[in-house]
């Protein structure tokens, strides 16, 4: 009886391990911008896409790419806690990403933020 009891508070404890760390809450967006930058410069332009987003916390968040190629005109990024940076910041630059008409910020699997009408700076 002893080694059944022991058996199940070990499965038990066991368990608990086995299970995902919960979300962090994700931070309310303050500011979000998108442009493509077009401006010369002494070596040719790069024309990247460039997002930056001031958040209402102290922690760091970073954004990445999630791939979806079905909507080309819709640039979808995910905000995910860590990177390095500045707290109350994230930031996205790409040389390949071309110039989307939509930008979608998930964060924890769901549409946080959009950014609508991307600028082209030159």
């Amino acid at each position: 009886m002893r080694l059944l009891i022991a058996a199940l508070a070990m499965a038990g404890l066991s368990g608990c391990a086995l299970l995902p760390p919960r979300a962090r809450a994700c931070p309310d967006v303050t500011s979000a911008d998108a442009w493509v930058n077009r401006m010369p410069g002494p070596e040719a332009a790069d024309h990247s896409l460039i997002v930056s987003m001031r958040l209402h916390t102290w922690d760091l968040w970073m954004l990445r790419t999630i791939t979806q190629e079905e909507t080309p005109r819709i640039l979808q990024i995910e905000l995910v806690p860590g990177g390095a940076g500045h707290p109350g910041a994230a930031g996205f630059r790409s040389a390949t990403a071309g110039h989307p008409d939509r930008i979608e910020i998930f964060c924890n699997g769901q549409l946080h933020h959009t950014i609508e009408g991307v600028m082209t700076v030159s």
